[in-house]
């Protein structure tokens, strides 16, 4: 159980990262009723027929032949999934879905990743989607992909005591979500990811640490709560800042958060040091990524059980999610690095390079 500082303190850089942000506008979701399927198929047998045939030495004749080859079916599976608009425990979601999802032909087999995307303070989860790529970019990948929608006066999550209603629908909502979508046949459950952006990366520490069983992975970008995970978690921890980011500072130090209070943060690299030590990891490889001005990543590969623990610190980025089309105050020179494309490697190709192949 978290005690009260621990709280007081996630909550603070919750309501830091909400401290610019604009109030995006609600957006009414509708339920779809058409449940995605993929028909069987079977080839059609294959006739052929076998000319007369005469050598020097011996003449034969050989009567029509007929071969038929047997049905070749294609494997498929009702995934009982909805692309599009969803609901759940009174609460709006997008769902994006592969093509072939329930079958076969999936690079990933018949079962496909799932990751969880949780937006920002004040968005509309459909449009910070599309802001991040990940709803092109999920699917072409083999991943289905989830955007739950945050609600309140301004839509956000919600991090307090457990009396508050808003701070349990949250937790009912997503347990629900994760639940529903696990059940389908066409997810894998062992490969389940939570990700989310400033107020919404706070959120992914908060429900996600409180959840490890649930989760492969945690991607928190633009905003990084303490180190709450338990010590045995088996939970790959992925973390991108920007060096840039006015609101919740790189370098951490004491922030104000309203007129008369404020709070002393750690830097981005010591709270990373710290989820590392948690996760029991050994020292860090460093990278380097660009020339002039270039941005880093450190990466803790050894660590308990398969549990990895990692750093992309993207210079010259401000509160943006890398690689959105989203003003962020990347310099013309900087490596533009995309943190979905970085998500999605560590999702699908774990013993692949997932760093390199994302810069632009």
């Amino acid at each position: 159980m978290m005690g009260g500082t621990t709280i007081r303190a996630i909550g603070l850089v919750a309501l830091l990262a909400s401290a610019t942000a604009c109030a995006g506008s609600d957006t009414a979701i509708d339920q779809t009723d058409a449940d995605t399927s993929v028909t069987n198929t079977t080839a059609d047998a294959a006739t052929t027929s076998a000319p007369d045939q005469t050598s020097s030495t011996t003449t034969s004749t050989a009567a029509d032949a007929t071969t038929s080859s047997p049905p070749a079916t294609v494997m498929t599976i009702d995934c009982r999934l909805t692309g599009g608009a969803n609901r759940i425990a009174d609460r709006d979601f997008e769902l994006h879905l592969p093509d072939e999802v329930g079958t076969a032909t999936n690079p990933t087999g018949v079962q496909s990743p799932l990751l969880v995307l949780l937006h920002g303070f004040a968005a509309d989860a459909i449009e910070f989607t599309a802001a991040t790529g990940l709803d092109t970019l999920a699917p072409t990948a083999g991943v289905v992909l989830a955007a739950p929608q945050g609600i309140g006066d301004v839509a956000t999550w919600h991090i307090g005591g457990p009396d508050d209603p808003l701070v349990a629908s949250d937790v009912d909502f997503l347990s629900a979500l994760v639940d529903e979508l696990i059940a389908s046949p066409c997810i894998d459950p062992d490969n389940v990811w939570l990700a989310g952006f400033s107020a919404g990366s706070a959120y992914t520490g908060v429900f996600g640490c409180a959840h490890v069983d649930r989760f492969r992975g945690l991607a928190m970008v633009s905003g990084l709560p303490p180190a709450i995970c338990p010590a045995d978690a088996n939970t790959s921890i992925q973390i991108t800042h920007g060096v840039d980011d006015p609101v919740v500072p790189f370098t951490g130090g004491e922030q104000t958060v309203s007129d008369d209070a404020s709070v002393e943060l750690d830097g981005v690299p010591e709270s990373a040091a710290g989820w590392a030590e948690v996760a029991g990891c050994a020292e860090p490889e460093q990278l380097t990524f660009g020339d002039t001005d270039p941005s880093s990543v450190t990466a803790w590969r050894d660590c308990a059980g398969q549990a990895e623990v990692s750093l992309l610190a993207v210079s010259g980025l401000g509160h943006v999610w890398a690689g959105s089309d989203t003003p962020g105050g990347l310099d013309p020179g900087t490596p533009i690095v995309d943190a979905g494309c970085v998500i999605l490697h560590a999702m699908t190709d774990a013993d692949g390079d997932r760093f390199a192949s994302c810069f632009a």
